[in-house]
């Protein structure tokens, strides 16, 4: 199970900014292995850091797309 934590920040360029965090979490057993399979070298932690460093939104390709959803 991995946990994303999403920061979200509204900002009306006057008076008013607020930021609160969001987490949603998500059953993504390739990438829990993925970044779990760091190693350790003799010197301890740290010889394979690994860490993701973004999140992508793909569109759907036409296969993919539930029945009866259409893409505007």
């Amino acid at each position: 199970m991995l946990r994303f934590i999403i920061k979200q920040r509204m900002d009306n360029s006057y008076d008013c900014v607020t930021e609160r965090l969001v987490t949603l979490d998500v059953d993504v057993p390739e990438l829990e292995r993925v970044l779990a399979g760091g190693m350790q070298g003799k010197g301890g932690p740290g010889y394979d850091v690994r860490e993701l460093v973004g999140v992508e939104i793909l569109p759907a390709t036409q296969a993919e797309r539930p029945a009866g959803k259409e893409q505007p």
